[in-house]
């Protein structure tokens, strides 16, 4: 079984894609973007700070004690920098060689010096235990056409449902997971592979999505999943 939104609600969710992608997500030169303290570095083919990662960035300048952290597939890096203050460490992994560029320069712009960048798919370079693990992950199921897309667009949920099968792997006893979602995708087949790997989830926070033109009924969504 795969997932699936019906036809018409997928034809919306692609389109408001293509808008969203160039009118605010494709550069052809790098940016610095400025949010609070910090100065994010952003080469083309990274996923730039956006709504649904802002957030994300503002729940997690809230934990009290993240301890050791991860940020998988961390593209900006901006939920590390959420996490920053209050961590003692954090590892943050990408697939994507110019996003690890891209933090490797934000983090001596900014004078960093608890911030790791991995390169790695998911845990492929990941042999850890953390305290706290966070993954805002692609929410629509198409094939990425590129690096960049692939930060938004998971093919059938397959990073995903790796992500979940083996999470529990590099989480310390007490430790949390925090994961991003939205309506955007399949939400009902995100509940199923989390049951489908023996972990239970909680909505923490949800927030209205960027309007677009006659799509007001989509959310952000924050889970705690243990």
């Amino acid at each position: 079984m795969k997932p699936q939104l019906p036809k018409e609600f997928e034809e919306m969710i692609k389109k408001r894609h293509e808008i969203l992608l160039k009118k605010y997500l494709i550069s052809k030169k790098k940016k610095i973007y400025k949010i609070d303290q910090y100065k994010i570095v952003v080469y083309p083919d990274v996923f730039p700070p956006f709504d649904d990662s802002l957030f994300f960035y503002k729940f997690l300048k809230k934990l009290k004690n993240p301890g050791r952290a991860l940020d998988i597939g961390t593209g900006s890096g901006i939920l590390s920098l959420g996490m920053q203050k209050k961590a003692k460490s954090i590892v943050s992994s990408d697939i994507n060689k110019k996003a690890i560029k891209s933090l490797k320069e934000t983090i001596k712009l900014n004078k960093i010096k608890n911030i790791e960048p991995r390169y790695s798919n998911i845990f492929s370079k990941i042999n850890e235990r953390f305290g706290t693990i966070v993954f805002n992950a692609p929410f629509m199921y198409f094939k990425p056409k590129n690096m960049l897309e692939r930060a938004i667009c998971d093919e059938n949920y397959r990073d995903l449902e790796k992500f979940l099968k083996q999470v529990k792997k590099h989480l310390t006893k007490k430790g949390k997971i925090y994961l991003a979602f939205s309506n955007i995708g399949d939400t009902n087949y995100l509940r199923k592979l989390i049951k489908n790997n023996k972990l239970k989830t909680k909505l923490l926070s949800k927030k209205k999505a960027f309007p677009i033109s006659g799509m007001n009924k989509l959310f952000y969504y924050i889970y705690e999943i243990r």
